[in-house]
C-alpha cells in the first residue's frame, strides 16, 4: 500500500462530508448530543459509535479486497470503470449542486432509537451506508485486490470521514464549524474528478 493510495483513500472519506451532513447528520447529532449529558460521556459514546463505523468499513473492505484478488480478471475492466465513472460523476454533481442526499441504510431517528444502548452497533449500520464515496472505494479497492490493501486503503477512508465528527466530539453545535461544508464540497469536486478520470481510464 503506498502514500498515494493512501492520501486517495483519506481524500475520498473527505469527500463523504456533504453526504455525511445531508443525510446522517439529522440522526447522528441528536443522538450523540442528547445522549451524553457530559463532555465525558459523550466523547465515550462518540468513541463506540466511530469504533463500529471503523468496524463496517474494515469488514466490508477486507471482504471486497478479497473478492478482488480472487476474481481478478474475470469481471471486465470495462465494468469497474463505468462504476467508477458513475460515482465520481455523481460526486462531482453533488458538490456543484449539493442538493441533500438521501440514502436508505440512514437510519430515521425513529429507527435509531431501540439502538440508543448500542452505539458499536449504531455505528456500524450507519457506516455501510451506500453513498457514492463508499461505493467508489469498494470499486477501488475491488480492482486493487488484496484484502489487507482494502483494510489500509479503508482506514484512511475512516480517517478522512472522522472530521466530519469533530463537532460531535467537542459536543459543538455544527455552525461553529461553517467551514465544514466547503471542505467537503471541495473534497468532493476534486475527488470525483480523479474517480471520474479514472473510470474514462479504464473504459477507453
Amino acid at each position: 500500500m503506498t502514500a498515494d493510495l493512501l492520501a486517495e483513500g483519506f481524500a475520498l472519506g473527505l469527500s463523504t462530508g456533504l453526504y455525511c451532513l445531508g443525510a446522517c447528520a439529522p440522526l447522528m447529532a441528536p443522538y450523540l448530543l442528547a445522549e451524553a449529558p457530559g463532555v465525558r460521556k459523550n466523547i465515550r459514546l462518540a468513541a463506540e459509535f466511530l469504533a463500529g463505523r471503523l468496524a463496517a468499513y474494515l469488514l466490508f473492505a477486507a471482504a471486497v479486497g478479497w473478492a478482488g484478488e480472487r476474481w481478478a480478471g474475470v469481471v471486465p475492466p470495462r465494468v469497474l470503470g463505468a462504476g467508477l465513472l458513475f460515482s465520481g460523476l455523481a460526486m462531482l454533481g453533488y458538490a456543484f449542486f449539493r442538493n441533500a442526499p438521501r440514502f436508505g441504510l440512514c437510519l430515521p431517528p425513529s429507527a435509531a432509537r431501540p439502538l440508543a444502548a448500542f452505539p458499536f452497533a449504531l455505528g456500524f449500520l450507519v457506516g455501510i451506508n451506500v453513498c457514492p464515496p463508499f461505493a467508489a472505494g469498494m470499486l477501488r479497492i475491488a480492482a486493487l485486490g488484496g484484502s489487507a490493501r482494502a483494510a489500509a486503503y479503508f482506514a484512511a477512508f475512516f480517517a478522512g470521514t472522522t472530521v466530519y465528527m469533530l463537532p460531535f466530539l467537542a459536543a459543538a453545535p455544527l455552525s461553529r464549524f461553517k467551514r465544514l461544508p466547503d471542505i467537503a464540497a471541495l473534497a468532493s469536486a476534486l475527488t470525483g474528478a480523479w474517480f471520474t478520470a479514472l473510470g474514462l481510464s479504464r473504459l477507453v
